[in-house]
């Protein structure tokens, strides 16, 4: 059989709208409040919308925000819990992890990058919590089961061609799951084909059919946050069939 390949996307941080969501270990029942879900598994993220904040807040400055935005949400959602060892899954240049260091978020930081220029870039950064960094295909990560705590994943899902081989890779690795998309849909997207092509957006969600994503792959939702800004954000916490912990 051939090795599943990953279409090429374009390396846009779109701080629309975001949801995350993670797996690991038996279904718990959800905890909902007004904005948030809660279960066990992992993190993970879900669905923000089309554009987004990273297109609305141009240079720098921008960059630097919705950085700074997409840490608010991993650590909002992330609070109750200690995790030690943090892998954080099409890194791109760094920003999140160098946000994530500042704020100590984890003793342990890696990291595992499609692109070679966005590793230079991220060890360019000199972050003192991050222990490696490595190329990967997109797909395949070059660790081992379960040897991460948390592992992120910010605004990839909605570039990726095949999401549940990496959502399943990513759940092999890992023990809870935090993942951030933007919300892309409208009743009318099928007319703006061109305007999400145009950063790399190949998979449009909403909150629900990204949740429903996760957990027809076996992730219970463990929190989420949905975000208002230029376009809505969402943001959900999950586990998986092996998780005992919760």
């Amino acid at each position: 059989s051939h090795r599943p390949h990953r279409s090429h996307r374009h390396r846009l941080d779109d701080p629309c709208q975001h949801a995350g969501a993670g797996h690991r270990g038996a279904r718990k029942p959800v905890h909902a409040g007004t904005d948030r879900q809660f279960s066990r598994s992992g993190l993970a993220t879900a669905p923000t919308q089309a554009a987004g904040r990273d297109h609305l807040a141009g240079g720098a400055d921008g960059a630097g925000c919705r950085a700074r935005q997409k840490a608010d949400d991993i650590v909002k959602l992330c609070q109750k819990y200690d995790f030690k060892k943090v892998l954080d899954v099409g890194a791109g240049d760094g920003a999140v992890l160098q946000e994530l260091d500042q704020r100590k978020f984890a003793e342990h930081l890696f990291a595992v990058e499609i692109s070679g220029s966005g590793i230079e870039k991220i060890n360019q950064r000199n972050l003192q919590s991050l222990q490696e960094v490595k190329l990967f295909d997109g797909y395949q990560i070059p660790y081992a089961e379960k040897e991460f705590s948390l592992a992120t994943c910010s605004h990839v899902i909605e570039h990726v061609e095949h999401p549940r081989l990496l959502l399943r890779e990513i759940a092999r690795v890992s023990e809870y799951q935090f993942f951030e998309v933007p919300i892309d849909f409208s009743l009318f997207v099928d007319k703006k084909i061109d305007h999400f092509l145009s950063y790399g957006h190949i998979n449009i969600y909403t909150p629900a059919l990204f949740k429903f994503l996760l957990k027809s792959e076996g992730f219970e939702v463990l929190d989420e946050l949905f975000l208002f800004f230029s376009d809505e954000c969402s943001s959900i916490l999950s586990c998986q069939d092996y998780c005992n912990c919760c």
